[in-house]
């Protein structure tokens, strides 16, 4: 091959992997992890993987993708050779057509042949950095794919769905606000108590005395001896009984509301 198509050769997988921390596990054809981590998950027996005794799967797939650094070491699934390239192929795809931005690099790239140069010396998805010897069946996958992304409005497709997703997630996160200051003007309305100096019935000692408070936790004087109380779950769980019912009411709703808080800031409530 010539210097001329040598220099004319574009490997956009520096440009792919420079992106990859984007790219999620597939899911029903959805992408939520990363590239090589699908393919590790396509490519294993994941049922049968040697690594059951390991409560987390996580140190599962490091240590199986140690493995594969070291001699290849990797229990593959039985009909692998003869799925591996469609598997690919799937892969990718879904890697192209669910980021708009990548397509475009791709596409951007025209009628321009691509190639995986590697110098780890797998000429089977690839071609060797030194000689360009290889199958390259990776990079002709790429040109599949970018076939495909050129025909057609995909493109145009692809940015309207992203810009739908994003106003989506907009107005989701709008309506969590809104939420938010709705649940924060209800706690703003519940009274600040001073405990100090109130007479309180408890659960397992009689009457008591509250002789301090500092901060959450309240100090009762109970037959001479000064017992520890925790707010508001000394009240809300009746451990500690006020004369004033609404002192109660008013503390279960100020902890349900900041549990519902919390989770909103977490994002893990839906609205």
């Amino acid at each position: 091959m010539s210097t001329q198509a040598r220099t004319s050769i574009l490997t956009i997988f520096s440009a792919v992997k420079a992106t990859q921390g984007i790219m999620q596990m597939m899911q029903n054809g959805t992408i939520t992890g990363k590239f090589e981590t699908i393919w590790l998950q396509k490519r294993r027996r994941i049922i049968h993987l040697q690594c059951h005794h390991w409560t987390s799967f996580s140190l599962c797939l490091r240590i199986s993708i140690m493995n594969i650094r070291m001699n290849r070491k990797v229990l593959l699934r039985r009909d692998w050779e003869d799925v591996k390239d469609g598997i690919m192929e799937e892969v990718i795809r879904a890697k192209f057509t669910q980021n708009p931005e990548l397509a475009k690099k791709l596409v951007a790239t025209g009628d321009v042949l691509l190639m995986e140069s590697n110098n780890w010396h797998d000429t089977y998805w690839g071609v060797d950095s030194r000689t360009l010897e290889g199958e390259n069946h990776l990079g002709v996958i790429l040109m599949k794919i970018r076939t495909e992304l050129s025909q057609g409005d995909y493109l145009e497709m692809a940015e309207k769905a992203k810009a739908e997703k994003e106003e989506a997630e907009r107005q989701a996160a709008e309506t969590l606000e809104k939420e938010r200051q709705e649940i924060q003007a209800k706690l703003d309305q519940i009274p600040a108590y001073d405990f100090v100096g109130m007479e309180v019935g408890t659960k397992a000692f009689g009457k008591g005395k509250i002789i301090s408070q500092e901060g959450e936790y309240l100090t009762v004087l109970v037959r001479e001896q000064e017992k520890k109380f925790a707010l508001p779950g000394c009240f809300v769980q009746g451990f500690l009984i006020p004369d004033d019912k609404e002192i109660v009411e008013n503390l279960r709703m100020g902890q349900d509301l900041k549990k519902r808080l919390i989770g909103l800031k977490k994002n893990k409530l839906k609205p």
